[in-house]
């Protein structure tokens, strides 16, 4: 999973672009997020996150969370020192570029609802998880 996430192959690899050009770009989308260990997610990384749950893109159906923990072994070795962290992250990555092309699509189009909510004035990541009909990831 990691590998993938993280690198992919030739048949993956404009999924794989795409989503980590996407994922940078939600960094700065939302309110930013102070996690564990003094590191900061955005609101928009974590809609990735929630969006990916909600169409189902795991495999087996699970969620971003109960997949995660199958990156915890070679988190360190393949991407970074956060694991914690980083691993629900990697773990959206790879359900989206593992995702059918319709499930991707949806995640897109909930991206781009969360980037125009999050635009307005008073905009919070509670308001527009609403507003695109997301749920919150455990944490």
């Amino acid at each position: 999973m990691v590998d993938k996430a993280c690198g992919g192959t030739e048949k993956e690899a404009s999924s794989v672009a795409h989503i980590e050009h996407l994922f940078a770009e939600l960094s700065s989308v939302g309110q930013k997020v102070l996690q564990f260990n003094m590191l900061s997610t955005s609101g928009g990384q974590d809609a990735l996150k929630e969006s990916v749950d909600k169409h189902g893109g795991c495999p087996g159906n699970k969620t971003v969370y109960l997949y995660s923990a199958q990156c915890s072994a070679d988190c360190n070795e393949a991407c970074s020192n956060h694991c914690d962290m980083d691993c629900p992250y990697i773990a959206a990555r790879f359900g989206y570029i593992m995702a059918t092309p319709a499930n991707k699509k949806a995640i897109d189009q909930d991206m781009e609802c969360f980037k125009r909510c999050s635009k307005e004035k008073d905009a919070t990541n509670d308001k527009c998880r609403v507003a695109c009909k997301l749920a919150a990831s455990l944490p």
